[in-house]
């Protein structure tokens, strides 16, 4: 017959022990069940009344006293909340400190704290809402790359298994990118430039060489322009031709890592035509005379803006989309610019209705004017806002203000933060011209040389 035992269970709870005598058949046994419940053989009592009832009792009594353990240690899971952190984190993720409260777009940013994963990929990382690359990570230390935040300033925020935290804003710096074209009073020279926060670069001394358009995407720097009386776009300085005769690039965007560039070439009877090149291969617009001055991509539809002759040998505003020409104006008109926002697509330019010439733009085709003898050159829209500038002014929802500056024009127009940027010209001298821009309405102190007109402006 078998000896029979004391088995002394020892149950542990985060906090307690719990330590009771259990009759069982087994002999020096010893189990572990999750390393929560130990069983240990105790052989040395010696009462043998309390042996004879334990033998008589000790199957019933085992089992009751069972059936309170497994209550006690389901009570016990409950009380401790029954959730069991992977490892390396022990709760939501903190910050303590950024590394730098000023920055520009691919600057690094260090964010410290705790509870953030080691595995780069597992840390989400916001700025602004705009999703941040993690390059190393840590369970205390993040290192980021400063993406396009689209304001001055930015939340830093982290997402580690579901749990997020906020940790302070950053100050973001935005790039200032301006193209343009230097040259002398008698055009003898030419020089295609652009300029990132205020450092130059030249693109072209070749002859006739100008640069009329800027857009940036990522790192990428692309420029439309011409050089030798063709039409060309240079990416990262890097030179594409996409004329085969008399032709200039007039407007450059980037969409899904396709090129697309608008402009105009001169077919074999010497008659300018509208096109854009998709990847350096040109799709013809006009049949006519015309001119393509802007293109913008919306979806998977391709929107450009231009003007072409009619029948009575009259220019009329147009804008073609994915080749198909509508016509804006009536009268003698041209579209210069244009841009979306949703599904809503602005075009600015002018008509001229009777003697005068108005500058307007057009949503959707309608037309929208705003002040007489002037000129629309450029529009954008920022939270429903419609902005544009001109000849001397620029306009935001039809309301107009100055641009100082003796025969200032505004070409090109961009919005960041709350903060209007227009590039452009103006005279200082009787028969001298400048480079300028300007931030709400105020030149900025940076110089040009001079005979120098900016075409493009790109806020990043």
């Amino acid at each position: 017959m078998a000896k029979s035992s004391f088995l002394t269970i020892v149950l542990y709870c985060p906090g307690f022990y719990f330590y009771v005598s259990v009759y069982s058949f087994f002999n020096k046994a010893e189990i572990q069940h999750n390393n929560k419940i130990m069983v240990h053989s105790n052989n040395s009592f010696k009462a043998k009344k309390i042996n004879r009832f334990i033998s008589k009792t000790g199957p019933l009594l085992s089992t009751a006293i069972f059936a309170f353990l497994l209550f006690t240690a389901s009570s016990c899971k409950k009380d401790s909340g029954g959730t069991v952190n992977p490892p390396g984190a022990d709760g939501p993720p903190t910050i303590t400190s950024l590394s730098s409260g000023a920055l520009h777009y691919g600057d690094t940013l260090t964010i410290n704290g705790s509870n953030f994963s080691a595995t780069a990929a597992n840390n989400m990382v916001y700025i602004n809402g705009v999703a941040a690359k993690v390059v190393t990570a840590s369970n205390a230390q993040l290192k980021v790359v400063t993406p396009a935040v689209g304001n001055n300033s930015g939340e830093v925020k982290v997402t580690v298994n579901g749990q997020s935290t906020s940790g302070g804003n950053i100050q973001y710096i935005p790039d200032l990118f301006l193209t343009g074209t230097e040259t002398d009073y008698n055009y003898s020279f030419a020089k295609a430039m652009y300029w990132k926060n205020g450092t130059a670069t030249t693109l072209s001394t070749a002859t006739y060489a100008e640069a009329n358009a800027i857009f940036v995407n990522g790192n990428d720097i692309y420029v439309a322009g011409s050089e030798s009386n063709k039409a060309v776009y240079w990416k990262n300085n890097v030179k594409t031709t996409l004329g085969n005769n008399l032709s200039t690039a007039t407007s450059v965007v980037v969409s899904g890592g396709d090129v697309y560039v608008a402009g105009y070439e001169q077919n074999a009877s010497g008659v300018y035509i509208a096109k854009y090149w998709k990847n350096g291969t040109a799709v013809t617009l006009g049949s006519n005379r015309s001119y393509a001055y802007a293109i913008a991509i919306i979806g998977s539809d391709v929107y450009v803006a231009g003007a072409e002759m009619n029948n009575s040998s009259t220019y009329t505003a147009r804008y073609w989309k994915n080749g198909t020409a509508v016509t804006l104006a009536a009268n003698y008109s041209y579209a210069y610019a244009i841009c979306a926002n949703r599904n809503d697509v602005y075009i600015a330019g002018f008509e001229v209705d009777g003697t005068k010439a108005e500058a307007k733009y057009w949503k959707n085709g309608v037309a929208q004017s705003l002040t007489p003898n002037d000129e629309a050159l450029c529009i954008t829209i920022k939270d429903n806002d419609v902005y544009l500038a001109g000849n001397g002014k620029y306009w935001k929802n039809n309301v107009a203000f100055s641009l100082p500056g003796l025969d200032s024009e505004g070409t090109a127009i961009a919005i960041f933060g709350d903060n209007v940027y227009i590039s452009g010209s103006y005279y200082p001298g009787a028969v001298v011209w400048q480079g300028r821009y300007w931030v709400n309405g105020v030149a900025a102190a940076a110089t040009f040389p001079d005979f120098t007109k900016l075409a493009g402006i790109f806020v990043r």
